[in-house]
């Protein structure tokens, strides 16, 4: 059995759940009480121990420290003399309206630390030190208020934490305001010597170590006739497996385990168990001498209903600038949101774009990756409208309409709001700046970003796919749709790319993109679909000639102009050459992409380089590029490797968890996903980014360093790059899932 540290498996990790801001000052919880003594600070360098603080010394610069304001502000953190510094010009309302603050910091329950800090100000103040759960509450694990002067001075903190273990907490210097009524003018405030130290580990109670299954299944299961494999991993495995019922312990098959073979990308020696024979309907595990047990799994006819409605409701949960209520939303009810009217960036006009839904973990809306997210759900409809149902439990259930397409419309009606009155759309509208695990009615006023022509693109493309759509359904919206993608495809015609520049006063998600001939080929791609026109034809022979990257990816959307023309009724329009050359490059692609599944360890299309932030949604993106080929050639081949895909997504894979919340045996706990963080329990129905090998986040950086590539995945609301989640990870799973319904 291979042993893991808790953050890799969901179900056993006691971790933080927020990021920075407090937004309300939280009980004090049951910790000893700090010690706190001052000394002139010494001249000599200070005893070197190992911190758990890093960069505590600033004598080149203030990397891994950083600001948060609320109400206050000072200067950015710099280095000076080695010294850390902090020019505060407004100390705010509230303590932490000027925080200065580290993450990522252990603190083990039942040790006692010691934390150590050398600090003047220009004005002689008080300040709020903490240590605190990085989320939720922000729960203070020691709070202290400490006197500073203009003499350098060395204070020392000694505390026992008493709370249960937060392996990845916060240390916080609050220096807004001093809440004792004194008026502080314009100071400078510095730093230096920062060292926090467990100097007593006998009583440390550490997070479970656990152990994660060496048997990897899907955990929701497999349709009687489908092929079905178990991944195992060691090495000497028993050569034989056992299929076993759950529920009488009888075994109903016995097999034996397939050659064993490196799996580089995994770190592991693989062997696979084929228990295909194995048709009748129930629940059952997998048993290996060796190996041990694999979670239990079902054999039925609709063994997904349960993960599919969850989601496919997930986008419900996501909505924006409406209340969601308990009888609809549970535990994520939530007044509406962001219902003020939004302002154009620099510009001072006013728009209203309420709705939509919120992008991800955080409560941002941007076009390019709402625009993925509601074609998604679209083409999957389109395909497969036998899946869909109208009774998801939302609040347009059971009007006769399939509630995916009234999902998608809630989407289709705020990009709507996004286009200007010339046929441009705005790139997106957000705050100025992540807000921290709040509540999203509790986030400030948002700003429009300037139109891009990849937006507009996008928007074109599927207003045009949604005017197909909607047609049998409610024509006069229908055609509202169609009418707004000609006039954004004319906003196009008369305007070259227009690339997103990131704003310095708005720093979100900025969705940014080189070029946009893979947005204007899906426009019209979408736009001749629909219409029949043959200046959309044209258009997409021009656009042919260029380099169009084949991928389902927000910024990269050829696959979906090749995929719906290759479908379309109106192909013919295209011509011959150009539609040969269009078909060839997309079936080379799933070629390319059905021989890596063959050859992968776990059955996905991945290689070298492929495990990138959001692998998962490549999984699905894959997988739908293959169930497109299929009906492109019938070849039965690509919707067999897509289906491997689904069986990797739902816990077949190396870290042996379901990657979509609340779903199967084992799932992400801790998702970074602010709702989530704030309510401290997952939104159910949510795929994860998925393992990233680039390590991009503080928490994978500290964590995961020297982890093949398919275990860098860590389940921590941290962890962004690998834990967040978003809607447009969500679609392509949705039309991955519809598939198979």
């Amino acid at each position: 059995m291979k042993k893991i540290t808790a953050f890799f498996l969901a179900v056993a990790i006691i971790a933080m759940t927020g990021c920075s801001k407090l937004p309300t000052e939280p009980d004090t919880p049951d910790v000893t009480e700090p010690a706190v003594t001052e000394t002139t600070a010494p001249t000599t360098e200070p005893e070197k121990e190992t911190p758990l603080v890093q960069n505590g010394t600033f004598d080149v610069n203030t990397f891994k420290w950083g600001t948060f304001f609320s109400g206050g502000f000072s200067s950015a953190p710099a280095s000076e003399n080695g010294e850390l510094h902090l020019g505060i010009t407004n100390t705010g309302t509230v303590e932490y309206g000027v925080q200065l603050y580290q993450d990522i910091i252990p603190i083990y329950e039942g040790g006692v630390y010691r934390c150590t800090f050398d600090m003047r100000s220009t004005e002689p103040r008080r300040f709020q030190f903490r240590i605190q759960k990085n989320g939720g509450e922000y729960t203070p694990y020691v709070e202290e208020w400490v006197e500073i002067d203009t003499e350098m001075k060395t204070h020392t903190v000694e505390f026992t934490m008493k709370e249960p273990t937060d392996e990845y907490s916060r240390i916080v210097f609050n220096l807004g305001n001093t809440l004792d009524g004194k008026e502080l003018p314009i100071h400078h405030v510095y730093i230096d010597n920062v060292v926090l130290t467990l100097i007593d580990d006998s009583n440390v109670k550490k997070a479970e170590e656990i152990v994660a299954p060496d048997i990897n299944i899907d955990q929701i299961g497999f349709k009687p006739d489908e092929k079905k494999i178990a991944v195992l991993r060691g090495e000497n495995l028993a050569d034989k497996f056992s299929v076993v019922n759950a529920e009488n312990g009888e075994v109903v098959f016995t097999g034996e385990l397939s050659q064993s073979f490196e799996n580089a990308m995994a770190g592991e020696t693989n062997r696979l168990a084929d228990f295909s024979s194995v048709t009748k309907a129930g629940k059952y595990y997998i048993e290996n001498e060796t190996a041990g047990k694999s979670y239990t799994f079902e054999i039925g006819d609709n063994i997904y209903g349960d993960a599919f409605d969850k989601v496919v409701k997930m986008f419900y949960l996501q909505r924006c600038g409406e209340e969601l209520t308990e009888n609809y939303a549970g535990d994520f009810a939530h007044t509406a949101c962001h219902t003020d009217i939004a302002t154009v960036y620099e510009t001072g006009e006013k728009v209203d774009v309420s709705g939509g839904w919120h992008d991800a973990g955080d409560y941002g809306k941007y076009t390019v990756a709402g625009s993925k997210a509601a074609v998604d759900l679209l083409l999957a409809y389109q395909k497969n409208p036998e899946a869909f149902s109208d009774n998801a439990g939302i609040p347009e259930s059971n009007n006769g309409i399939p509630d995916v397409l009234d999902e998608t419309r809630y989407q289709l009606e705020w990009l709507l709001k996004m286009q200007t009155s010339d046929g441009g759309v705005y790139h997106k509208v957000t705050v100025k700046e992540f807000s921290q695990a709040i509540m999203p009615q509790d986030e400030g006023e948002v700003f429009l970003s300037p139109v891009s022509s990849t937006a507009t693109a996008d928007f074109a493309a599927v207003m045009a796919v949604a005017y197909k759509t909607y047609l049998p359904v409610d024509k006069a919206f229908a055609e509202k749709c169609l009418a707004a993608s000609k006039k954004a495809w004319g906003y196009l015609e008369q305007h070259d790319i227009l690339v997103y520049k990131s704003i310095s006063e708005i720093t979100t998600g900025a969705y940014g993109d080189s070029k946009d001939i893979d947005e204007r080929y899906f426009a019209a791609a979408a736009l001749l679909d629909a219409t029949g026109e043959q200046k959309y034809a044209d258009a997409i022979a021009k656009l042919a000639e260029k380099n169009i990257q084949l991928s389902f990816g927000w910024q990269q959307m050829g696959a979906y102009g090749s995929a719906i023309l290759l479908t379309s009724d109106n192909a013919d329009k295209i011509d011959k050459n150009v539609y040969a050359n269009i078909k060839k490059a997309f079936i080379e692609e799933a070629d390319r992409l059905r021989d890596l599944a063959n050859s992968d360890g776990y059955m996905i299309s991945f290689g070298e380089n492929d495990y990138i932030w959001g692998s998962n949604m490549c999984v699905a993106n894959n997988a739908m590029f293959l169930i497109y080929t299929a009906e492109i050639t019938g070849n039965d081949s690509y919707l067999s490797a897509a289906r491997e895909h689904l069986h990797y997504i739902f816990g077949r894979n190396p870290m042996g968890i379901s990657y979509v919340t609340e779903t199967g045996s084992a799932s992400p706990q801790n998702p970074h996903h602010r709702p989530s963080q704030v309510i401290g329990k997952p939104m159910p129905g949510m795929l994860v980014g998925g393992p990233d090998d680039d390590i991009e986040d503080d928490f994978v950086k500290l964590t995961l360093r020297g982890q093949p590539s398919a275990k860098c995945y860590a389940d921590n609301a941290e962890s962004y790059s690998t834990n967040e989640i978003t809607i447009y990870w969500n679609s392509p799973l949705v039309f991955l899932m519809s598939e198979f319904m």
